[in-house]
């Protein structure tokens, strides 16, 4: 038979022997959550994610016969917050330190006092005509800054990493033809980027703070 002075101290018996239990855990518990919990998202992502929100145009030109898709344009202007919120994320996602990402902060700041670049991305029915790099393109691009017009200097193709794509440039999909444009630098504080064919057009407006 159980002594009744034992049954009036099992709860105390049975809680000592808990804290014991857990104060022999805290190390291997500590180690699960800190390999089990991503670090917070932080405050550059945020801002990368908005500068290109600000900074992105969109633009469409239909066919009324059979509605199709002749062009669906999306544009995003890499002003200075883009470039600078770019490189503050992808320093932190790198785990650069603060002399190399100062030295990828210049060579941004570099290209963006010589032109005005805009990553492109082309999406059409006919996916020739969304090809930008043909010798007699179907579509002409020039860029109106203030009085002037500009063809551009350089017409690459680009193909950003599709994590960053995924995460920040939600424009850019596997079914769009993707380029970086680069004009030169003109006067003018409205930049309007367009596109012409014997398709029809399509014009994007940015009204840029710097």
């Amino acid at each position: 038979m159980i002594s009744s002075s034992f049954q009036a101290n099992r709860p105390c018996s049975f809680l000592a022997w808990g804290l014991l239990i857990l104060l022999a855990l805290p190390s291997c518990a500590y180690i699960r959550q800190s390999f089990s919990k991503a670090p917070p998202a932080p405050s550059s992502a945020v801002g990368l994610t908005e500068a290109v929100k600000q900074n992105t145009r969109t633009g469409k030109v239909y066919a009324l016969q059979d509605f199709s898709t002749v062009l669906l344009v999306s544009a995003l202007y890499k002003d200075w917050s883009v470039r600078e919120a770019y490189v503050r994320e992808y320093a932190r996602a790198h785990r650069m330190g603060l002399e190399e990402e100062a030295r990828f902060l210049e060579k941004e700041r570099a290209v963006h006092s010589t032109h005005r670049e805009f990553l492109v991305a082309l999406y059409s029915s006919n996916d020739a005509w969304a090809d930008l790099q043909k010798k007699d393109p179907v579509w002409k691009v020039y860029l109106y800054q203030g009085e002037g017009r500009f063809t551009p200097e350089r017409v690459e193709v680009a193909d950003p990493p599709s994590a960053l794509a995924y995460k920040f440039y939600d424009f850019v999909t596997p079914w769009t033809k993707v380029y970086s444009i680069k004009f030169p630098p003109g006067g003018g504080r409205t930049l309007r980027l367009v596109f012409v064919s014997w398709l029809g057009e399509v014009e994007l407006t940015w009204e840029p703070k710097e």
